[in-house]
């Protein structure tokens, strides 16, 4: 069956792959819409909900806010930190110094998630003394360095160990101070 194609020309077309053509487009379609989607009964619960906070804001009453999952992520990231200080406090865990470094930087990471930058346990915490830029710099250069150190090391604590002593650079301060000892 003659077709016009973009270029104004007659192209034939086979009826059946025009079919499966339009068939293909229609099935994509649907399998778009249903992935953005809810349930009717979800969507209704919603609207309902949404009604209900609307009204007590126009009344003035108070409300208790519908229960989500935040507060079970908090209650599981307590617990990991629970955990991961449990295991790094414990005198008879016979860590690695891999598997400390790599606890120490996993519960630092958690307290900064729970609590937020100022949470950071390697950064001073005294009412006398004033967080600086520079002490976050540093902080940052020393994570980074053990983060290098661990991954470089591939789960082998005698290469964590001499990565991290190849890292280190003695410091000229204290090397004088040794001195006059």
């Amino acid at each position: 069956m003659p077709n016009e194609n973009e270029n104004g020309k007659d192209e034939i077309v086979e009826e059946g792959q025009q079919d499966n053509a339009g068939a293909e487009v229609y099935i994509e379609e649907i399998k778009k819409l249903k992935s953005n989607s809810v349930p009717k009964e979800t969507y209704d619960a919603l609207i309902e909900e949404r009604n209900k906070l609307v009204k007590s804001l126009v009344d003035g009453d108070e409300v208790d806010l519908p229960n989500d999952d935040s507060d079970t992520g908090t209650k599981n990231l307590d617990e990991e930190i629970s955990n991961l200080r449990k295991d790094l406090l414990n005198e008879d865990s016979g860590l690695s110094n891999l598997e400390f470094w790599t606890k120490q930087l996993a519960l630092r990471d958690k307290l900064i998630e729970r609590d937020g930058e100022e949470a950071d346990p390697f950064l001073p915490d005294s009412s006398q003394v004033d967080v600086t830029e520079q002490d976050k710099q540093a902080v940052e250069r020393v994570v980074s360095t053990v983060r290098e150190c661990i991954e470089t090391a591939n789960g082998d604590d005698a290469a964590f160990v001499a990565l991290m002593t190849a890292s280190i650079k003695d410091d000229p301060i204290s090397k004088a101070n040794a001195k006059r000892k």
